[in-house]
């Protein structure tokens, strides 16, 4: 068989591609540019920068140039220590960084004056516990309260241990208590990444002593996914300061959702919502708080209050549509009155009808609805059974009414009359009704005074001297005007009850 020259070439590129595909592609490996800067910001070159890769317990070395960089390429995947030195200047170092799937990273390495002899705190036990040392020296200054004397010293714990999980965790707490949102975010993701770094290189290297810092990790990945809550209700906070309720409002909606477990949160909220004027709202969001921590006794506290302000609310509705009421009863409108009057009431806790069913009675009365008049009246009484207007308001309509019987029944309850004695209010009415010229109804009252106090001598005189007057019953007159003049100490009625004594004598003998 014969093969032209073009069927060959196809041939061979057929070769060629099966042959490049069965080689395994070259690992081009990590990159690392390692700047080294002086304090200023400027480069150092001839530093000698070396590579720790501590997964392999490997290292690597070379000189920054002139730029001041040190470029590590075809680099192992794995957790690097990255340390400078130079004559003349204090050793700088950078840990840790991790390098993985062909990554391109780049660290800074400042330097400042001093001896490249140095021992960093991983050469020297010492350095490393004064590491420690201070740490454990912050958080108990942070527990007083000094929050800048806490920081500075974390601060400096962690300028010779940067690699420190535990201070670079009690370092984002004190930034998140600052409200320093940004630096907050920066410092936990720092303590989550080194952390994790360090669990890795104890697994890589087989150990089994030491810290574990995954309980670390988790609580530092609770409050960095919270740091945006945080914020959220520190901002709200500010709008509650100012004013701004709505804003506030906003503002706590967001951040519970961030963190629907934020007991103290939604009690920021439900504040928030009652000064802002939306109480039911206010009582849900305290509801939930009180859920998340039944204990807390402020949250009580401030549900009791928003009950009390829409109540107070409510209330101040319902008094508004009574003057509507009012008005419609001043004009004529007694039915448009009831009806405003019932709307009212619809809006006002039972234990305080009272006086609204007063008004609806009276515009009942007005009506001629009877029935209604004095269902309206009793249910005033039943509500509050010692409250004397209520009372002397159904009586009032009895007289009107010339259901007298009925009135003076009223009038006599002591719980009508309240510290004044029922035979004492009697006489106080029968004076008000013989003043009006009503001495009919006067009489009733003035014989339910005697019957209920026979020693009354008031009014014995005053039912004596209607009796005289009216040229009734002579005889009841002399009996009273007679008795008085035995019991009586006012000279003046003395004086009168005589004379009238001596005149019913001479006109009735």
């Amino acid at each position: 068989m014969k093969h032209t020259r073009s069927s060959l070439r196809q041939i061979i590129a057929i070769l060629l591609t099966i042959i490049a595909l069965a080689i395994p592609a070259f690992a081009e490996g990590n990159t690392l540019n390692v700047k080294c800067v002086d304090q200023a910001g400027s480069p150092v070159p001839g530093v000698k920068v070396t590579l720790f890769n501590l997964t392999a317990q490997k290292m690597k070395d070379k000189k920054s140039e002139a730029s001041g960089v040190a470029s590590f390429t075809k680099l192992e995947d794995g957790i690097y220590r990255v340390v400078g030195r130079k004559d003349g200047l204090a050793p700088a170092f950078y840990e840790y960084t991790q390098l993985q799937n062909a990554a391109q990273e780049s660290v800074t390495l400042r330097f400042e004056p001093g001896s490249p002899e140095s021992k960093l705190y991983y050469e020297d036990q010492a350095a490393n516990q004064r590491s420690f040392d201070l740490m454990n020296q912050a958080v108990q200054v942070l527990q007083t309260g000094k929050l800048q004397d806490g920081e500075k010293l974390l601060n400096e714990s962690l300028q010779i241990n940067p690699a420190n999980p535990a201070a670079l965790y009690y370092l984002s707490i004190l930034d998140v208590q600052q409200k320093k949102w940004p630096e907050a975010e920066d410092t936990l993701k720092k303590c989550i990444s080194t952390a994790g770094m360090i669990t890795q290189l104890q697994k890589a290297q087989g150990q089994t002593a030491g810290p574990s810092y995954d309980q670390l990790i988790q609580q530092a990945q609770q409050v960095l996914s919270q740091v945006p809550a945080f914020k959220l209700g520190s901002e709200g906070d500010k709008a509650v300061s100012e004013g701004k309720f709505e804003d506030a409002i906003a503002k706590y909606k967001e951040a519970v959702k961030i963190n629907p477990k934020d007991a103290d949160m939604f009690y920021n909220l439900g504040l928030a919502q009652g000064r802002g004027g939306h109480f039911d709202d206010g009582l849900q969001s305290v509801e939930k708080a009180i859920e998340l921590k039944p204990a807390e006794p402020s949250y009580q506290e401030l549900k009791k209050k928003l009950v009390e302000l829409k109540q107070n609310e409510v209330l101040k509705k319902a008094q508004s549509i009574i003057e509507e009421g009012n008005k419609l009863y001043k004009d004529g409108d007694f039915a448009g009155a009831v009806k405003k009057y019932e709307e009212a009431r619809t809006m006002v806790p039972e234990n305080r009808q009272g006086g609204i069913l007063v008004q609806i009675g009276r515009a009942h009365a007005q009506l001629k609805q009877g029935a209604e008049a004095v269902a309206a009246f009793q249910k005033a009484m039943e509500i509050a059974p010692d409250q004397a207007d209520y009372r002397k308001a159904l009586a009032q309509y009895y007289l009107g009414n010339k259901q007298y019987d009925e009135a003076l029944n009223v009038y006599s309850d002591p719980r009508t009359t309240g510290k004044t004695p029922p035979d004492q209010a009697l006489f106080t009415l029968g004076q008000a009704l013989s003043n009006q010229g009503n001495s009919e109804v006067a009489e009733l009252a003035f014989e339910k005074a005697l019957k209920l106090n026979p020693q009354n001598v008031d009014a014995m005189y005053e039912l004596g001297m209607l009796f005289y007057y009216g040229k009734k019953n002579d005889a009841r007159a002399k009996e009273l005007l007679g008795k008085y003049v035995e019991l009586g100490k006012d000279k003046a009625k003395l004086d009168n009850a005589s004379t009238v004594l001596v005149v019913i004598k001479r006109r009735s003998p």
